[in-house]
């Protein structure tokens, strides 16, 4: 080893040596305690070896190494360790990590795995636990994730967006924002957590149980198939809303054990082309009758009383002030703009017509009020009386259309 001849000295065995220029190799124990510095090698290429299998090598102070450095066999450092003193420098790491053994921080969120421009690869991790994820706005952005069962990846305080394939074997659980916008096949079961939201923009498959609680929000952008047993809500306070328009029949499971409604809480309206029923009707107004009419220019407002004018097909709001605009064929059962056709009842009772009117009553068309009603018997020469039925309770009329009497 040119330009450097120290001795070496064993306290232990006694053993000494002079390191000359031509010996590559120093066997059995160092013990470098005094004050100063060792240097061992130069820029030649002959190689040094230190040490003895079976024999513990101890440097006490600051030990630097210039060039690639080779550690075979069980080694510690003790104190503080710096590996390369330039970016370029490579560490390569052959051997694993030992159980229960850690790789910590000397602080707490002090040290970054990565940078935002050099990543790693791939990380495979049985569970992750973070209080919090971000990135420069706000939300995190994964390309792909491949978690095997048992693994569960929860997103907690934070936003996630997948943005191509997720692949999730184990559970998902959200308890904030995950907006999926790639494809996503989840095998395990997902929960949607209160005040969660679940943003999913193309076909995705959720196989196992999902999992909407509290006030969590799920939205499917794309087309949404749900396979298997699918329950909507966990009791009758849960409100469904349907906006989108029905492309297939609504069919029991089982014949003749489901109602749509019930005794308390019933369905305004039916429109159907055809109403086959096989165990009979019960209904408190089965036979009212409906009719499409065309209003009369000034239009016609919902639950105006109307009559037929001279025009094919017209109606206008009807009063009891001549015998021409008493000629009634019915209600109107909606607002209908001038010009327009809409649903005009002949028969039946017809709710919400009036107001504190008294039960069994008779109801006649007002004298005064184009399209109205009255509760008092019509009066005044050349007015018509024109009954029209009588109250049910107190808004509803049980429309009996009877024969006009002209005043004298």
């Amino acid at each position: 080893m040119a330009n450097v001849k120290p001795v070496f000295q064993d306290t232990t065995t006694g053993w000494s040596k002079q390191f000359s220029d031509s010996d590559t190799a120093l066997l059995g124990g160092i013990d470098r305690s005094a004050a100063g510095s060792l240097s061992i090698g130069t820029t030649n290429s002959t190689a040094i070896s230190i040490g003895k299998t079976g024999i513990t090598t101890t440097v006490e102070g600051d030990l630097t190494v210039q060039g690639t450095q080779t550690y075979v066999g069980g080694t510690t450092f003790q104190g503080n360790t710096t590996f390369g003193d330039a970016a370029t420098d490579t560490v390569e790491f052959v051997a694993r990590m030992a159980t229960s053994t850690h790789l910590l921080p000397i602080a707490d969120s002090s040290s970054n795995l990565g940078s935002d421009s050099l990543r790693f690869l791939g990380g495979f991790i049985d569970k992750v636990t973070t209080e919090e994820i971000e990135d420069t706005v706000g939300t995190l952005v994964i390309d792909s994730i491949n978690a095997s069962a048992p693994s569960t990846i929860t997103i907690e305080n934070s936003d996630a967006t997948y943005t191509t394939e997720v692949s999730i074997l184990g559970d998902l659980d959200v308890s904030e924002t995950l907006d999926i916008t790639g494809a996503t096949n989840c095998k395990g079961g997902l929960l949607v957590d209160t005040g969660g939201t679940l943003d999913v923009d193309v076909i995705s498959d959720f196989s196992a149980n999902v999992d909407i609680s509290g006030t969590a929000i799920l939205t499917v952008a794309a087309t949404a198939t749900f396979n298997g047993d699918t329950n909507i809500g966990s009791d009758s306070a849960d409100d469904v809303i349907v906006n989108a328009s029905l492309a297939s029949d609504i069919i029991p499971k089982t014949d003749g054990t489901y109602d749509l409604g019930n005794t308390t809480f019933r369905f305004a309206e039916i429109w159907c082309d055809d109403l086959t029923v096989t165990s009979g009707i019960t209904a408190t107004q089965a036979n009212r009758v409906e009719n499409d009419y065309v209003a009369a220019t000034g239009g016609i407002a919902d639950r105006d009383v109307v009559y037929k004018n001279a025009t094919n097909n017209e109606v206008g709001k009807a009063q009891a002030n001549s015998a021409t605009t008493s000629k009634v064929v019915g209600i109107a059962m909606e607002a209908i703009s001038a010009a327009s056709s809409g649903a005009i009842a002949s028969k039946g009772v017809i709710t919400s017509v009036g107001s504190g009117w008294t039960a069994g009553a008779p109801i006649y068309l007002s004298t005064s009020v184009a399209g109205g009603t009255q509760t008092t018997f019509p009066t005044g020469s050349g007015n018509i009386v024109l009954p029209l039925g009588f109250a049910k309770n107190a808004t509803d009329l049980d429309y009996q259309l009877q024969t006009p009497t002209i005043l004298s």
